[in-house]
């Protein structure tokens, strides 16, 4: 019984987890829909993207055990740099 009140509160929190996230990015949403916001989407796409990426790693952070986060985030950064590397290179 108590592995079913601990498996309750663990799928309780993710819920939570999960509404913060959908909160968090509809905020973000809606910032990048303002002029500011689409001027920096336009110039900065890389950063944009790689902001939006970093908000769901975070919230991931609260819902994956930490070795698999760990993964998950090198796989993310590998994956990752070789294309911010080459908007920042695009620039210059």
């Amino acid at each position: 019984m108590k592995n079913v009140a601990s498996h309750n509160q663990i799928q309780s929190r993710h819920v939570k987890v999960y509404l913060l996230l959908g909160l968090a990015t509809s905020i973000y949403a809606a910032l990048l829909n303002t002029e500011h916001g689409k001027r920096i989407t336009e110039e900065e796409t890389w950063f944009t993207v790689s902001l939006g990426t970093a908000i769901v790693l975070a919230f991931c952070r609260f819902i994956l055990p930490t070795a698999l986060w760990n993964k998950v985030l090198l796989a993310f950064f590998v994956g990752g740099s070789p294309l911010i590397f080459r908007s920042l290179q695009n620039k210059i």
